[in-house]
């Protein structure tokens, strides 16, 4: 059985261009880049015989050039660089309350001073109340271990100049501080060649998004929305915008094509949303694939008279000319939401286990397991990285279990053919999660009051880029009551 993994990594854009240049006010992209985006295709290739799919969204390479070039000032890390004898109130209200913001059990707990101190702070209530028990120094340890902790393990055990830091255990200096973000930003360069390594050594397939990750049917057509589920609420007014949609499916592979030196065959449409009305886009920029969930699959076939099974999602199919994969959600959802209570061990053996078992009923199928290639490594102890050199070892002894990219498996593999194509998305096969809610319909009216007004006047290139930006999914994701977010002032603030 043919096995296919896709880590989908992503951000959206943090960074607002503003009169002095590109400034960043959430440090996502920085506190992944030398943890799980550099992880990630490093465990990979230490086995000679196991192949994957990331997806890696423009958005994100963006940003993360912003960072290695120093290009952008990044609200968080003119905090970190800020001398600590100089910090007023406020900012030491700020630290304490954002600089232990992160993962307790893998950032914090592997650095013991880091872990007092974190202890220290107790509650994040009440916070001014604490900022006289610290002193000066404590608060540059903190300052220093918020960078530090965002560092691979693997890129520790092979940098001295990370291990000569981590043996100091505490009272760092203010240039030790500024050395440290000196070097992450320069290992950044690295990580993105990594990438570009592992494709010319035929290791890995890039796959795309659309650049600013929206979601391509509801910015299509506003109909869609009703197409998939009848009961969602549509804003005040309708909307259609396909000529957006082109340019961040065109924008996006050339980017990437440019940065990762080759063709892109495949895309991730954003949350796994497709409808009809996309495909023949995807088709005008000679895209062979794309992938979503299970779900899509079940409700086109009911859509066509048929009855599903779920051993029919072990197989490619063609819609209009583009073949599709159908994300397994069980095996899936285990990587990204249940293993991560287990033992490694354990995990990982039950999820050969259930491979093994697909095997024997598919042995010519394919499985697609598609899920984030960063966030659910947090959870992991050790960030995933044993329960993942787990796997792949058992892959790479298996004979009958063999790793492939997407692209490997269209060149070779008959399609059955789709007769209609449910629209819809990985989250409950519709699109409720970013429109239907009062708040995000009236995000999405502010959108496209905005866009239709400027569409008519002449807007530079920057403005161009914000516009593009506020059209991500993920701002309209945390809007409404159904996910919660700490910085959800701060999303608002972006979009706005």
């Amino acid at each position: 059985m043919r096995v296919l993994f896709l880590w989908h990594m992503h951000q959206p854009s943090y960074v607002v261009y503003e009169k002095d240049g590109y400034v960043s006010y959430l440090p996502w992209v920085l506190l992944h880049a030398l943890r799980e985006y550099y992880e990630m295709p490093r465990i990979l290739a230490e086995f000679d015989n196991v192949k994957a799919t990331f997806n890696l969204v423009p958005s994100l390479i963006e940003q993360l050039e912003l960072y290695a070039r120093g290009e952008v000032k990044c609200i968080f890390t003119e905090m970190v660089l800020k001398p600590a004898g100089e910090l007023t109130d406020a900012e030491k209200e700020f630290i304490l309350y954002h600089f232990f913001n992160v993962n307790p059990k893998t950032r914090v707990k592997p650095y013991r001073r880091y872990e007092l101190l974190y202890l220290k702070r107790g509650s994040p209530l009440k916070l001014g109340e604490k900022i006289r028990r610290f002193k000066d120094q404590e608060y540059r340890d903190i300052q220093f271990f918020y960078l530090f902790s965002s560092i691979s393990p693997l890129l520790i055990e092979e940098t001295s100049f990370l291990k000569e830091l981590l043996l100091k255990e505490r009272d760092y200096s203010e240039e030790d501080k500024k050395e440290l973000l000196k070097w992450m930003r320069e290992k950044i360069f690295y990580v993105i060649g990594l990438y570009r390594d592992l494709v010319k050594k035929g290791k890995i397939e890039i796959s795309t998004s659309p650049f600013y990750h929206p979601i391509m049917p509801v910015l299509y057509n506003s109909r869609n929305v009703i197409e998939s589920n009848p009961y969602t609420l549509l804003p005040s007014i309708s909307f259609s915008k396909a000529k957006n949609v082109d340019t961040q499916i065109r924008d996006a592979l050339h980017f990437m094509e440019n940065k990762i030196e080759c063709k892109i065959l495949g895309i991730w449409p954003p949350e796994g949303s497709v409808s009809p009305d996309i495909i023949p886009l995807l088709k005008k920029y000679d895209i062979q694939w794309i992938a979503t969930d299970e779900g899509i699959l079940e409700k086109s076939l009911y859509k066509a008279g048929k009855t599903f099974k779920r051993s029919d999602i072990y197989r490619v199919y063609e819609f209009n000319g583009v073949k599709i994969f159908f994300r397994d959600r069980e095996l899936s959802d285990r990587i990204g939401f249940i293993y991560s209570r287990w033992s490694e061990r354990q995990a990982a053996k039950d999820f050969i286990e259930r491979l093994r078992h697909l095997a024997r009923e598919h042995s010519h199928g394919v499985v697609s397991i598609i899920l984030d290639g960063e966030n659910p490594w947090e959870n992991y102890s050790e960030g995933g990285i044993n329960f993942l050199r787990r796997v792949y070892e058992e892959l790479s002894k298996s004979s009958v279990l063999n790793t492939v990219t997407f692209s490997e498996v269209v060149k070779d593999t008959a399609a059955e053919r789709l007769s209609t194509l449910h629209p819809g998305s990985w989250i409950k096969a519709d699109f409720s999660t970013w429109i239907g809610h009062p708040e995000k319909n009236r995000a999405w009216e502010y959108l496209i009051k905005v866009k239709d007004l400027l569409e008519e006047k002449s807007i530079n290139n920057a403005a161009k880029r914000e516009l593009m930006a506020a059209e991500g999914s993920d701002w309209f994701w945390w809007y409404g009551d159904d996910n919660f977010t700490l910085y959800s002032r701060e999303f608002d603030a972006i979009f706005r």
